[in-house]
């Protein structure tokens, strides 16, 4: 939707896709895969991930076929250097914090990136409003927070939470260090079972 409104000066607008406002968004990797099992007939075997961090001896890019360890491709990049440190699969703010590396790469596996660990505690919301300020789709985190306290989940649905894409912004701005995606996932799914 970001990609649309900025490229293409057009607004998806809520509970509405982006084909239409007569829009089709791919990645490269996507296309390429497509391009791919139309011209040659070759499946998706491989995807080029990024293994990188402060922590990683060897950053770099590297063409992984599918399946293969996590584990595996963190070995081959000299390890990591650090015990308390938070490993995440995708990227620095999208990516999914992983207790292990025993997991394989997959379709959809883009990177794995080493980050300093934040063991802070959260804190009641002290609706200071960045979360608001830096929602790249102009939502209010900060009701999210107050409705999945409430478990009210038509609240959540007024807010547009289908519209939330799950960037991470608001929850990397947040003074109180609130799981805002978690609870937004939450109310996302109660959302959908309400249909």
């Amino acid at each position: 939707k970001m990609l649309i409104k900025r490229v293409l000066d057009r607004f998806v607008p809520s509970g509405k896709l982006p084909a239409d406002v007569g829009a089709v968004v791919c990645n490269v990797s996507t296309v390429k895969a497509i391009s791919d099992a139309i011209q040659t007939g070759m499946p998706l075997i491989e995807r080029v991930t990024t293994v990188t961090g402060p922590y990683v001896a060897n950053p770099g890019n590297f063409i992984v076929k599918i399946g293969t360890s996590a584990a595996d491709l963190v070995a081959a990049c000299g390890g990591i250097s650090a015990e308390d440190v938070l490993i995440k699969a995708g990227g620095p703010m999208m990516g999914f914090p992983q207790t292990t590396l025993e997991t394989p790469i997959m379709k959809g596996s883009n990177g794995i990136i080493t980050v300093d660990a934040d063991n802070a505690e959260a804190q009641p919301c002290i609706k200071c409003g960045r979360c608001v300020d830096v929602c790249p789709m102009e939502l209010k985190p900060l009701y999210f927070y107050k409705y999945a306290q409430e478990e009210n989940w038509e609240g959540f649905k007024k807010e547009n939470v289908m519209d939330c894409m799950e960037c991470r912004c608001c929850e990397y701005i947040c003074s109180s260090k609130l799981p805002l995606v978690s609870m937004i996932k939450t109310g996302k799914n109660a959302v959908r079972g309400m249909k």
